[in-house]
């Protein structure tokens, strides 16, 4: 983390996203070819609500780049395909990130949601099986597994897989509140 990243947690953390935004802003302004700014941004960007904003920074980022690193490309995927756009183009930078950290757990999670947005659900679970071996426990992940279980209509093993997220979740993460969602509701947050 960054002191810039920290700082604009920070003001998030205390209802302060404006400020945080113009923080941002004032950064990237002051040094535009900047990619690990430009991340700081997407991020921000994304997690307020703004994943078209998001998307156009990290499209920046790989455009700019000859050679776009593991965080980026998967940032860059999951972006896509958590918001259902280019989902072909998801599934394929998740693949050149996996191709260059096949062990990574959150890599792998990436390219089975991105399977799940496309409508591939049986290699989705597969693929996020794979994920959930390589980082077991991650809330995230358990998410995952249980929406494509309940989309394949095997409930059961959908609210075991919500029921192990919830155990390893922070009651802060805002995974938490969609593993509740999904468990009250039976069914999508």
């Amino acid at each position: 983390y960054s002191l810039l990243e920290l700082e604009v947690e920070a003001l998030e953390l205390l209802g302060r996203s404006q400020l945080a935004a113009e923080t941002i802003d004032a950064a990237v302004r002051s040094h535009p070819n900047y990619t690990e700014l430009l991340m700081i941004q997407a991020r921000f960007l994304e997690r307020n609500g703004n994943p078209n904003g998001a998307i156009r920074v990290i499209e920046k980022i790989l455009v700019d780049l000859d050679t776009p690193s593991v965080d980026h490309l998967t940032f860059a995927a999951y972006t896509l395909a958590d918001h259902n756009q280019s989902i072909q183009e998801a599934i394929s930078l998740a693949w050149s990130a996996l191709l260059r950290d096949p062990l990574n757990g959150f890599i792998v999670d990436t390219l089975g949601w991105a399977e799940f947005r496309s409508g591939d659900l049986e290699q989705s679970r597969i693929t996020l099986l794979r994920a959930n071996r390589l980082s077991p426990r991650e809330p995230e992940i358990l998410m995952h597994l249980a929406m494509v279980h309940l989309s394949l209509g095997q409930q059961d093993i959908a609210n075991t897989y919500v029921e192990k997220g919830l155990e390893c979740v922070p009651f802060s993460d805002p995974v938490r509140l969609q593993l509740e969602t999904l468990l009250e509701n039976r069914g999508f947050y």
